[in-house]
């Protein structure tokens, strides 16, 4: 004979996974910081002369930040494209001159 469980048990180590579980999502799940697009569209270079563009996505809780560059010609054709996944920086601003410093380093 086997003893069964009360339902307030049972409630309660329900109630304490969901607690468990929400801290864990809360505490660990990557999430991203939304920023607004810029009101401005993006406009390809003059004939004869490259565009490169650089932004950075900032992953929360990871410490983590991910730079991008794109270098594109008077058509619009990519010519270059880097990704990288540096450490995190205090700063969105400090972030964003380490991201167009990197075109630099690139060419």
């Amino acid at each position: 004979m086997s003893p069964r469980a009360s339902p307030n048990v049972v409630r309660v180590g329900d109630r304490a996974r969901d607690l468990v579980q929400e801290y864990w999502d809360f505490h660990f799940k990557k999430k991203l910081i939304h920023v607004h697009p810029p009101a401005v569209r993006w406009s390809p270079p003059l004939a004869e002369c490259y565009k490169i563009n650089f932004d950075v996505a900032i992953l929360e809780g990871t410490n983590r930040v991910g730079t991008g560059v794109v270098c594109k010609d008077c058509e619009s054709h990519v010519l270059a494209a880097l990704s990288q996944n540096v450490a995190l920086v205090q700063l969105v601003e400090m972030a964003k001159a380490l991201a167009g410093k990197r075109p630099v380093e690139f060419y």
